[in-house]
């Protein structure tokens, strides 16, 4: 996978390899890798928080704030280690302590064509098992199967406290059992 840092220094930034009406309409190379399977879910809503923030330079303790403040209950493994994964391919760059862009083009392209308001249903998907458990409890919700679709969302909540999905139905199914923990 080629990395930004092979590039020669400005290259994107003065429009050389791509124009920046392309990166912008969301039809560049660049937009097509963020596109891509290759950034996992984690990555995913890691890069469209930093992007949120603005062009400076973010902490750690601040990115998972923003996260927090984006419905992110609780900051799993993979989220934690997203932005290592971003600077590794080269997409962050450490600013002292800080984490910001490496490219503020791709920054503004995110803030655009990948906000955190459209990636956050990526987080149903951190923990592919829960998912599983959570489209089980669906299922048998929908069969009317109140009881039995307990026990599989609490697995999904417990296995990924960030899943939307999961959240939503449990308290679904225990408002009409009216049994609503206190």
């Amino acid at each position: 996978m080629a990395s930004l840092s092979s590039l020669p220094p400005g290259f994107l930034a003065h429009g050389h390899g791509t124009r920046v009406e392309t990166l912008f309409t969301g039809r560049g190379p660049i937009a097509m890798h963020l596109s891509q399977p290759s950034l996992r879910a984690a990555e995913r809503v890691v890069i469209a928080a930093l992007a949120d923030v603005g062009p400076r330079p973010i902490s750690v303790v601040e990115l998972e704030d923003r996260l927090h403040e984006a419905g992110v209950r609780v900051v799993i493994r993979d989220l934690q280690e997203a932005p290592a994964k971003l600077q590794d391919w080269d997409i962050l760059e450490p600013s002292g302590e800080d984490l910001q862009f490496r490219v503020e083009l791709l920054r503004r392209w995110l803030v655009t064509y990948k906000p955190l308001h459209r990636v956050q249903e990526v987080l149903n998907h951190l923990e592919p098992v829960a998912q599983s458990l959570y489209d089980a409890a669906l299922g048998l919700y929908r069969s009317q199967n109140l009881d039995g679709a307990v026990a599989p969302l609490l697995q999904a909540v417990g296995l990924n406290p960030n899943h939307l999905g999961a959240n939503q139905l449990l308290a679904d199914v225990l408002i009409s059992q009216q049994q609503l923990p206190e």
